[in-house]
């Protein structure tokens, strides 16, 4: 994994400054999550990707800035096949992927790194780097672009730390934290760069569900509160259900979840089902709970 994700990073390695981005709204968490979709953001386009077997048959679907979308499926179903096809660490056998504008689906390793600039990762269980503090982990990916002196960069690492709720923890190894504290630390890492569009694949597999809680609102709190783009694969229920149904706003000072119990009246968050490479459903919550389709009701029993 050590190796993997230095390959990642060093394919993000770019020395020209990236394009000016507009900032985001001063919206409140109610009010992102209700605002219109707008054009996407991100769009596949009857995509079909195969090794010894089809992993992807003709997946289309689009996402709008700031939603969400969950990805949900059984083990093989393709989910974190169309994360790695989003950064360009795999490429389509035919159809077409834009993200933020760039169709990425033919680019070069040269031509892709603007695009993986704009995207955070976070991948299964941290993946954190074992010979690196949490801080030096957290800066590792700023470091590499090389555009920030040490000050700024310990300046921006120390303020991700301090929004996951980890400042007391900067100069400790990954080996000190718990399982909870790590996948927020994997958060903070990819946060850093002020990313367009989260990427979070199974980011609460293997915690208990009050750490798995604690996760999921982060998400909603990177979705409300900075308004940014997000995909979720999972395969928990009950983690998808709590980043659907949850919205997070700051009072005093203090960022405070609220859940909606009404699912009809959610909206800015998505779920995508796939089955064996195929989209199975695409739709809201309540859609997913209201479907009538034997395979969707035994996957959500």
């Amino acid at each position: 994994m050590a190796d993997f994700l230095r390959r990642f990073f060093e394919a993000l390695e770019l020395r020209n400054e990236p394009a000016d981005l507009a900032p985001a709204p001063e919206l409140s968490g109610a009010e992102r999550r209700r605002r219109p979709i707008g054009e996407p953001i991100l769009s596949f386009r009857d995509v079909h990707l195969s090794f010894d077997r089809p992993v992807l048959r003709g997946v289309s679907f689009d996402l709008g800035p700031g939603s969400t979308k969950i990805i949900l499926g059984g083990s093989g179903s393709g989910k974190t096949t169309i994360l790695r096809l989003m950064l360009g660490l795999l490429k389509p056998d035919s159809g077409s992927i834009s993200v933020l504008g760039t169709d990425v689906a033919d680019l070069s390793e040269d031509e892709i790194r603007p695009v993986r600039l704009r995207v955070g990762m976070v991948f299964q269980e941290g993946a954190l780097f074992d010979s690196l503090t949490v801080g030096q982990n957290v800066g590792y990916r700023l470091r590499e672009d090389g555009e920030l002196s040490e000050d700024e960069i310990e300046e921006r690492v120390r303020e991700m730390l301090g929004f996951v709720g980890l400042s007391e923890h900067f100069d400790k190894m990954p080996s000190q934290l718990s399982g909870g504290q790590r996948r927020r630390v994997a958060v903070a890492r990819a946060l850093a760069p002020e990313p367009r569009i989260m990427l979070y694949d199974e980011p609460t597999t293997g915690l208990d569900p009050i750490t798995a809680t604690a996760i999921t609102d982060l998400i909603v709190k990177v979705r409300d509160l900075d308004g940014v783009t997000s995909i979720l694969v999972t395969h928990q229920l009950r983690d998808a259900f709590n980043v659907a149904r949850t919205f997070m706003w700051k009072k005093d000072g203090e960022f405070v979840p609220s859940v909606v119990e009404d699912l009809s009246t959610l909206e800015g968050t998505d779920f995508l089902m796939l089955r064996e490479g195929h989209v199975q459903f695409e739709g809201s919550a309540f859609e997913l709970q209201s479907s009538t389709d034997p395979y969707i009701r035994e996957f959500l029993s």
